[in-house]
């Protein structure tokens, strides 16, 4: 589905963003982490394959679980409180050349 979103559109826009679905869990085997990874991998792939800009927020919650846990940003590990939505317009802001400074 995502590839004939894609397809859709990719003549029609300037660019277009691949954000990756994402699990507050640092455990790779937990059952859910190992399909959000499938679904990370995929969005990579389409993402490589069309040109499109990439936005891991999985990688992203990965670092952030590994000097904290991932209960200070997510209660249930998918949906993020405050700080877990402000680490994701952050990093969605680095992939637009946002510029803090200004």
């Amino acid at each position: 589905n995502v590839e004939k979103m894609i397809l859709s559109v990719k003549d029609k826009v300037k660019g277009i963003f691949i954000l990756t679905p994402y699990i507050m869990e640092p455990n790779r085997e937990d059952m859910m982490r190992k399909r959000i990874d499938e679904y990370v991998a995929i969005c990579r792939e389409l993402a490589e394959k069309y040109n499109c800009i990439f936005v891991d927020f999985q990688k992203m919650y990965e670092d952030y679980c590994s000097i904290r846990h991932s209960s200070y940003i997510a209660w249930d590990r998918i949906h993020p409180n405050q700080v877990g939505a402000t680490l994701m317009a952050r990093e969605f802001l680095k992939h637009c050349e946002f510029d803090y400074n200004k």
